[in-house]
């Protein structure tokens, strides 16, 4: 099962990895070890937590090692060195590119150019998005790792947000120009910009979005109506009036 990037080892995977005698963190020709499997779960989700929270340059091993339980040996054993564990963490928790093309599809099933119908298919997407990052109870800390992302990331993790995101952006560049054939290029990756800044805002000034909404917290209801006022904005921009 896969969740924002997260995979359980299933039984079947479990069985093939114990024959080979191997096991993921731990060198060839070891059993197979459950425990270490839990133990590496448990680091990543410590060290994208305080990656979240401080920033890169914020976190050490020995802050890890403090909020995890678990000692720097085994840090050191699974990751080698902290820029490792920080890619892995991207690995871990940034949404797979399957779930970034599904989340993209509305865009591709709108065929109607009328303002309300790309309002609805942008609003759609915009939602899904905002929805697994702001909504996920099991890791509450997603948007604050997303934000830091933006800030820390460096060539190796925007290789891997490339990977990840790139159909994505293919997407909304595909739907601008389907919708508009006479946009430019330069028209339509400044069109992509705005509706990207725009998400990224929730994250960077939830505070200030509760305030304008006047509201607690965010909640699908809520980030429906933002995705639809994102969507609204944009469409200007699409010469839609």
């Amino acid at each position: 099962m896969e969740l924002m990037g997260i995979r359980e080892v299933t039984i079947m995977e479990k069985r093939t990895m114990k024959k080979h005698n191997i096991g993921k963190g731990q060198r060839p020709g070891l059993r197979f070890n459950a425990n270490g499997i839990e133990t590496r779960k448990n680091i990543l989700k410590s060290a994208a937590k305080l990656f979240a929270e401080r920033g890169y340059d914020g976190t050490s091993f020995r802050d890890i090692t403090e909020a995890s339980g678990i000692g720097l040996g085994s840090l050191v054993y699974h990751f080698g060195v902290k820029h490792n564990l920080y890619l892995e963490t991207l690995n871990t928790f940034l949404m797979p590119e399957e779930r970034a093309r599904e989340i993209a599809s509305p865009l591709a099933a709108c065929r109607k150019k009328d303002r309300k119908s790309v309002m609805n298919a942008l609003a759609a997407a915009v939602a899904s998005y905002l929805k697994d990052i702001h909504c996920n109870r099991k890791y509450p800390f997603l948007p604050a790792f997303y934000m830091r992302l933006l800030v820390d990331a460096d060539r190796d993790a925007r290789k891997i947000m490339d990977a990840r995101l790139s159909g994505a952006r293919d997407a909304l560049n595909q739907f601008a120009m389907r919708i508009n054939p006479k946009l430019t290029e330069e028209q339509v990756c400044a069109w992509r910009r705005v509706v990207i800044a725009q998400m990224q805002y929730t994250m960077f000034s939830k505070k200030a979005i509760l305030q304008e909404f006047k509201i607690k917290a965010y909640s699908p209801e809520v980030l429906d109506k933002i995705a639809l006022s994102i969507a609204d904005v944009s469409c200007p921009l699409l010469g839609l009036k």
